[in-house]
């Protein structure tokens, strides 16, 4: 529910700041940006009891990773 939303935002402003930009609307989604990863935390509303509550981290691949 919007109470976890809540919990989550303040844990990453905690950490990150306040945040890049705000979408808002029926779905609310936070952007920040740390060195080079891009953190979202998008929650949708469903219903009177339902929503969907997603964080994703987005960050280059490290090079390293070309030798596997």
């Amino acid at each position: 529910d919007q109470k976890e939303y809540d919990r989550i935002r303040d844990l990453l402003r905690a950490k990150y700041n306040l945040e890049y930009s705000t979408t808002s609307g029926e779905t609310m989604q936070l952007r920040w940006n740390a060195v080079q990863t891009i953190i979202l935390l998008t929650w949708v509303p469903l219903g009177r009891e339902n929503s969907s509550l997603q964080i994703s981290y987005e960050a280059p691949i490290p090079k390293e990773t070309d030798r596997l």
